[in-house]
């Protein structure tokens, strides 16, 4: 969410189990993934919720294994759930019952198997308790926090500051508290103004969050402000008795300040205050956060007694006892307060300094983010009220009488320029600061099977790459047999690579990979230099013991963004007829009638997902009228209406229809593609076909992705494609286009159904 903000709270992904990582696969919905979720994913609610629900793309089996929901708080701490069902009346949907728990960060990890597939699934996302969120906070990265709330933020703390300002004015900078009439009933008026706008303006905020909440923010307004931020609540519980203690002042006591109600006032006003740095991003750092708050704490008191002050100076000044001339007792206020205010403004800098040392992540950031620009920006206008603060110190040590009776005016100056210096600190105070996001893997770790003639797998070749990005890698292979344990060295004469750039061909070829002694059955491919960002090819060879040769394709993203981050990949400029040629592909699948392919899916842990599907259309409706999918432990048929699944002894099992979407929807799955590039060009099926690169921008239900796509270069076909998401990796290869092939029901199928689905999961390569 992220940026993402936003990156991203964003697609939350955590493979459980073999299939974890597939969840928000862009392509064809084989499996039961989640749609939508309430609370929403990355989503925001007011108050802890009673039930979570879960809506799912397939029926789900309900049985002692799945579904399973936990739910861990920011510190990875399990909430304990009171029930995890499937609603009766849609199975599709999953109902989780809820403890109470408090304002925070949230995450869901879910399992499911499908009712349709048999496919057993996990993921993960994200939501928030809306405590501790300040009203009208942006809740990403590069999101704007909304206009009403960083008013009323402001209002709130200049109000605040202004009733802090008159008690610290009359206790400290006053000789003796003395003052005119006049004078102490201004600082009592300002102190009452200053104090009721501060209250009206904190209220306002559950108000106006009702009536424009963040997006995904669920609640009314009871629940809005039982939902609000812990420290929220020391700022009516303040401001109402500081409200109530100017009132006394300015009607009973007529102006006096008795110095016991000054104190009193002070530590209201200051908690008040205090009530606004505690829902700072300094309270919700996870280290070094009583640091943290106790820095922003202080940048928010001392500000606030300079701005305070130097507000009840301007208002003091014209009310001060003109009669005696500009003596030395009459200007010792102004010289006290300014000898203060360059103490205050020394404070407040320094603490500003090091509240923006523990938010940013980099100094870099600065330049690089809207939070560092508004920083920059406030940093700029500061100099103003410095320069003034700095030339009325110079001033009024060398002067008396007359010559400091023209400051008044650059005091009035100095104190509208500090307006927007708070402002600034108001909208920094809810943005959300900039992040560097951690990636998901430390390197790429992918798996292919090497398949003999018949389409039974002989071997798996495994391929570690790192750091997976453009110069020195570490290039590690080794060789398991089916069932995942490594092949004995003595079984295997050779290991090489070859490593081509799909945008500019091959750049090394025959490169040996030598036992490495620190890690067994592994062999390395050290130092080498892979200088090109984009997409790379790497072949994998193996001759074993009696000279037979076994190979696999890879492909990877350079730099690869789930080891390097997610605004790593190059996004280089749109070429328009490389545009033309990806929409053309796109319309050439929207209208076939048949297409086989498979899809070999991976997790870039060593985890690897193959299934073999066909699917036929209607040419007259578009929509599909049969479908399978097959993998070595599974195999299901739909026609029309009607699904057989096989069962492991071997029987089919009725179920319900489960066909598959109908080629004209990848039209949406993969239309929206941005900086498409072309690359080489490589022979595919009996023709010509042009590589052709793209971006695909994240969409609802389905992550950020990048492509590189085999088009035939007079047909438009898409021969194969090969992706790279979060924690996904996927090679598709089509064949058949429009084959005169049908897909038919299993013989001798058992048309029965059964409460009790035995199914399996596809078969799946891992570590071993």
């Amino acid at each position: 969410m992220g940026h993402h903000q936003t990156r991203r709270f964003l697609a939350f992904l955590i493979p459980l189990l073999l299939l974890a990582t597939l969840v928000f696969a862009p392509g064809v919905e084989a499996h039961a993934e989640l749609v939508k979720a309430d609370p929403a994913v990355n989503g925001l609610v007011a108050a802890s919720p009673a039930q979570l629900h879960l809506w799912f793309s397939e029926s789900l089996v309900f049985n002692d294994r799945t579904p399973t929901v936990q739910v861990l708080d920011d510190k990875g701490r399990e909430i304990k759930v009171t029930k995890v069902s499937v609603d009766p009346n849609n199975d599709r949907e999953m109902i989780v019952d809820l403890p109470s728990f408090g304002p925070g960060t949230y995450t869901v990890k879910w399992t499911n198997q499908s009712k349709d597939d048999g496919h057993v699934l996990s993921g993960a996302y994200a939501f928030r308790v809306g405590g501790g969120l300040p009203a009208g906070a942006a809740t990403t990265v590069g999101q704007t926090p909304a206009a009403w709330a960083v008013a009323l933020r402001w209002l709130t703390y200049l109000g605040a500051a202004l009733a802090l300002g008159g008690f610290f004015f009359t206790l400290i900078v006053l000789p003796g508290g003395a003052a005119s009439t006049a004078g102490n009933r201004r600082r009592n008026i300002a102190i009452l103004a200053g104090a009721a706008v501060a209250l009206v303006a904190t209220v306002l905020e559950p108000v106006l969050q009702t009536f424009f909440p963040p997006e995904g923010l669920t609640g009314g307004f009871l629940d809005l402000v039982r939902g609000q931020p812990t420290a929220w609540w020391l700022r009516p519980g303040a401001l109402i008795p500081l409200v109530i203690l100017a009132i006394v002042l300015v009607g009973p006591l007529r102006g006096r300040l008795p110095q016991p109600l000054a104190w009193l006032g002070a530590a209201l006003a200051a908690i008040a205050i205090l009530g606004l740095a505690l829902t700072s991003h300094a309270s919700g750092r996870a280290t070094w956060r009583d640091v943290a708050v106790l820095v922003d704490v202080l940048h928010q008191w001392s500000t606030a007694l300079w701005v305070g002050g130097l507000a009840h100076l301007a208002l003091w000044w014209p009310a001060r006892a003109a009669a005696e001339g500009e003596t030395p007792t009459e200007t010792l206020p102004l010289r006290r307060f300014s000898a203060i205010a360059l103490c205050l403004f020394a404070v407040a800098v320094a603490s500003g300094v090091g509240n923006a040392a523990f938010i940013l992540p980099a100094l870099s950031s600065l330049w690089s983010s809207d939070y560092g620009y508004v920083l920059i920006a406030k940093g700029v206008v500061l100099l103003i009220p410095f320069g003034l603060a700095a030339y009325h110190h110079r001033t009024i040590s060398r002067a008396v009488g007359t010559a400091l009776h023209a400051l008044h005016r650059t005091v009035r100056v100095e104190a509208i320029v500090v307006l927007a210096v708070v402002l600034g600190g108001s909208v920094l105070a809810l943005s959300a600061p900039p992040v560097i996001s951690k990636a998901p893997l430390d390197n790429v770790q992918l798996v292919e099977p090497v398949l003999d003639a018949q389409g039974n797998t002989q071997a798996n070749i495994h391929l570690t790459v790192d750091p997976a990005k453009p110069g020195t890698n570490a290039v590690d292979l080794r060789v398991t047999d089916q069932n995942g344990k490594p092949v004995p060295a003595d079984k295997m004469r050779r290991l090489w690579a070859d490593f081509a750039s799909l945008s500019y061909g091959t750049v090394r070829d025959n490169v040996e990979a030598t036992a490495d002694p620190a890690k067994p059955d592994s062999y390395a491919i050290n130092g080498l230099d892979l200088s090109l960002e984009g997409w790379w090819r790497v072949t994998a060879h193996v001759m074993m013991s009696d000279f037979s040769t076994m190979s696999a394709d890879f492909y990877l993203m350079l730099p690869d963004p789930n080891v390097n981050g997610f605004d790593a990949p190059p996004k280089p400029k749109n070429d328009p007829e490389a545009q033309a040629l990806y929409e053309h592909a796109l319309k050439q699948l929207a209208s076939l009638h048949s297409l086989k392919f498979t899809q070999a899916i991976g997790s870039g842990q060593d985890v690897l997902v193959t299934a073999h599907l066909a699917i036929t259309i209607d040419p007259k409706t578009g929509q599909t009228t049969a479908s399978s999918l097959d993998s070595p432990n599974y195999h299901s048929i739909s026609v029309g209406q009607k699904s057989w699944l096989k069962q492991e002894g071997g029987g089919w099992l009725e179920q319900p229809s489960n066909l598959l979407p109908p080629l004209s929807s990848w039209v949406d799955t993969y239309g929206g593609g941005t900086n498409v590039r072309f690359g080489i060009k490589e022979m595919m099926g009996g023709e010509e076909a042009q590589i052709v690169t793209f971006y695909l921008p994240e969409k609802p239900s389905q992550a950020e992705a990048w492509f590189a796509w085999w088009i035939g270069t007079k047909t438009g076909r898409l021969y194969q494609m090969t992706m790279t998401a979060d924690q996904h990796y996927m090679v598709e290869t089509h064949s058949d286009f429009n084959g005169n092939f049908t897909i038919s029901p299993p013989p001798g199928a058992a048309f029965h159904s059964g409460p009790d689905l035995r199914a399996v999961r596809p078969s799946a390569v891992g570590r071993g």
